[in-house]
């Protein structure tokens, strides 16, 4: 009967077969992937302070696209000039 093997077990067995150059390859991919993941994690977090922040100023706020007449835009808060002196 055939052994069933874990990903693990595979992976494992994989990296055994290989030389010392390509197990560095390996971990430069992995590093890579991790790194990838860390970015994105990063900049989900990112996005999610920014909803927040905006759905928290109603002049971020606007009606629904079917209430909405031609011509109509976003309004944004108006900003203060920076005085020069």
């Amino acid at each position: 009967m055939m052994e069933m093997l874990t990903n693990r077990e595979k992976l494992d067995r994989e990296i055994k077969a290989l030389d010392d150059d390509q197990v560095l390859e390996v971990l430069e991919y992995i590093s890579i992937m991790k790194s990838l993941r860390n970015q994105e994690i990063k900049s989900e977090k990112f996005s999610d302070k920014v909803r927040g922040w905006l759905s928290g100023h109603e002049e971020f706020h606007h009606p629904p696209l079917s209430g909405r007449q031609e011509g109509d835009g976003l309004k944004f808060p108006k900003l203060r000039r920076a005085v020069s002196h």
